[in-house]
């Protein structure tokens, strides 16, 4: 007798492919620096803020400390001549007769005296307080570094010949002019000259932000 036996056995289903779980991509932050205010929540706002005045106040009484160190020491004699005789130069397109001897600036009625103090060099200090203190990139404040100490050493330089045709001109003027009023055109500018180079660093770190954010991310392995 011929037993014949049949199994139907169902074919094995197909292998699926391993689920993989996309976890929610985050932007990726750019870590050249201090992460900027772009990503920065409200309540990280405080503290930023607190952060960014403490360095502002340390540094700005170490400029401080540094230019009184520099004062005792009588340094900044080529400094000094450098601003005397780049604005004897700027004054020779306005006012013929004006001549240097080291630091001092000849005219006809009077002689200037450029000391440490006419150099900008405190101001240039606290610019570049307010760079270092400022959320941004290294690479960023490398650039606010060159446009500060270029800018405020082009404004010092009209403040100095400001103050030379003043002294030729208006006698009587000089000393509010030297105490007071040069000393708010410098300041005056110096804050806006920050201003423009904070909001341009801010714009840089938002752009790096999205490009950052927009970049496609590497497709998983998904299992055979």
């Amino acid at each position: 007798m011929n037993l014949r036996c049949s199994a139907n056995v169902p074919d094995p289903e197909p292998l699926k492919d391993a689920c993989v779980t996309d976890t929610p991509s985050q932007p990726d932050t750019p870590q050249d620096g201090e992460t900027p205010l772009e990503t920065l929540h409200l309540e990280d706002a405080s503290k930023v803020a607190t952060w960014f005045v403490m360095k502002l106040v340390i540094l700005t009484l170490a400029v401080g400390a540094g230019e009184a160190y520099l004062h005792s020491i009588e340094w900044g004699g080529w400094l000094q001549e450098f601003v005397a005789s780049v604005s004897v130069w700027m004054l020779g397109w306005v006012e013929p007769g004006i001549v240097r001897d080291g630091n001092n600036i000849i005219g006809s009625r009077a002689v200037l005296v450029v000391t440490l103090e006419c150099t900008a060099l405190f101001a240039k200090g606290l610019y570049c307080v307010g760079v270092i203190a400022f959320p941004a990139r290294w690479r960023d404040r490398g650039a606010g570094f060159a446009l500060g100490i270029l800018g405020v050493g082009v404004l010092n330089i009209f403040r100095v010949a400001g103050l030379v045709l003043i002294a030729r001109r208006i006698p009587g003027f000089f000393d509010f002019a030297h105490l007071v009023l040069m000393q708010w055109f410098l300041v005056s500018c110096v804050a806006p000259l920050w201003l423009v180079w904070a909001v341009w660093a801010s714009r840089r770190a938002k752009n790096a932000l999205s490009i950052a954010a927009s970049k496609p991310k590497e497709g998983a392995n998904h299992a055979e």
